[in-house]
């Protein structure tokens, strides 16, 4: 009995487990019809067409469906067309582009005459062209062709990551567009070998619309990011980086997709030379408990470019004994040529200043350059037995 119990025991066992593999098998089965239906690639029937060529195509009936395959040697932009080619025919057609991985690239398009967004790629890809009858089919002729233009300066997808962002250098014009399906935007990537003054000039490729609205931002190697451009129209945004590796992310917040753009570079040296310190005015304060000295304004000469400066203010020539240092942009009531320190200075007979002019990065880094010459500024015997009492 004990025997015959365990030989049902062990047959019930093998029965779930050929169970559990059978229930496996199916459903394995049917994932791979799924994507034997879905998945252009499992159609073993596609054709493969040439580039830049007409072709005819006659499509029987609303149900017909066809796959095409064909290829680019290199890096360009992908148009592709399909007309109606009966004189008094209805018959409507759709189309939608898969690359070699099944990923949708250009959704359906559909219509008597169907003309598919512009795609820029790399080199050496594979594409499938799905076409489908429509309405109104009836044995309708239609005329089919594959265009296909090298260019260097257009974006290559899938530039949608920082990783596979296109290379791009000055001095040019650079061309993307936003595609309808998965593209939520464009990477490109710029080199700078010195610290440089950079201009970024972005807006559409061709006419302005209101709903042709894009936004860039600027990305630094450690991932810092400034906004630099939201809007429909040509635009430069200047900056002073330094040099590094630097980033745009262009994206269309509003959903507008197949907008052609234009993006491009300029580059130019800055120079941080030392200021000269043409005059310092020193005012006296008296206050109830102290007396104080501000150093307003000091005028300044500078040659170089500025977005602030450093001032440094000390007791001895050789600038020791340091009572302050402060920085003060250029904007408002100060400029490159003259600038107001309103710090409290400890009242005493003579002040040492220096100054040293700097500019702020797109991220608000500020490069600075050296200090130059020291300015002595000596109070009046009357002013100075006034205030050190």
């Amino acid at each position: 009995m004990k025997k015959g119990k365990k030989r049902v025991l062990q047959e019930k066992k093998i029965c779930k487990t050929y169970s559990r593999r059978i229930w496996t098998a199916g459903v394995f089965l049917l994932l791979f019809l799924i994507t034997a239906v879905w998945n252009p690639r499992a159609v073993k029937a596609a054709d493969k067409l040439e580039i830049n060529k007409d072709y005819s195509l006659v499509v029987e009936k609303s149900s017909d469906s066809f796959l095409y395959e064909f290829t680019v040697p290199t890096a360009g932009n992908i148009s592709i067309k399909i007309k109606n080619a009966d004189p008094v025919g209805d018959g409507q057609i759709g189309a939608s582009l898969y690359d070699s991985n099944n990923l949708l690239i250009i959704d359906r398009h559909s219509g008597a005459n169907v003309e598919l967004p512009v795609y820029s790629t790399d080199g050496n890809r594979t594409f499938y062209l799905k076409v489908t009858g429509s309405f109104d089919i009836d044995h309708t002729n239609f005329n089919l062709s594959i265009g296909f233009v090298p260019t260097k300066d257009w974006e290559t997808e899938g530039n949608d990551s920082i990783k596979t962002a296109d290379t791009i250098t000055a001095g040019k014009k650079w061309y993307g567009t936003i595609n309808a399906v998965n593209d939520p935007c464009d990477y490109f990537k710029f080199k700078l070998g010195s610290n440089k003054k950079v201009r970024i000039t972005f807006g559409p490729k061709e006419v302005a619309g209101d709903w042709h609205i894009w936004s860039v931002s600027l990305f630094d190697s450690k991932n810092q990011s400034v906004r630099i451009y939201d809007d429909n129209v040509t635009k430069s945004y200047d900056c002073y980086l330094k040099k590094g590796t630097y980033y745009l992310k262009v994206e269309n917040p509003l959903g507008v997709k197949n907008i052609p753009y234009a993006l491009s570079i300029k580059e130019s040296a800055f120079k941080l030379v030392k200021p000269t310190i043409t005059s310092i005015q020193a005012v006296g304060k008296q206050g109830l408990l102290s007396n104080w000295i501000e150093l307003n304004p000091i005028r300044i000469k500078n040659q170089g470019d500025a977005t602030g400066y450093t001032v440094k203010v000390a007791r001895k020539k050789n600038m020791k004994g340091v009572l302050g240092t402060q920085d003060v942009d250029c904007k408002d009531t100060n400029t490159k040529k003259q600038v107001t320190l309103n710090a409290h200075i400890t009242v005493l007979k003579s002040y040492y200043v220096q100054v040293r002019s700097y500019v702020e990065d797109a991220f608000g880094v500020k490069i600075y350059g050296e200090y130059g010459s020291v300015k002595c500024k000596t109070l009046k015997e009357s002013v100075y037995a006034k205030l050190a009492k």
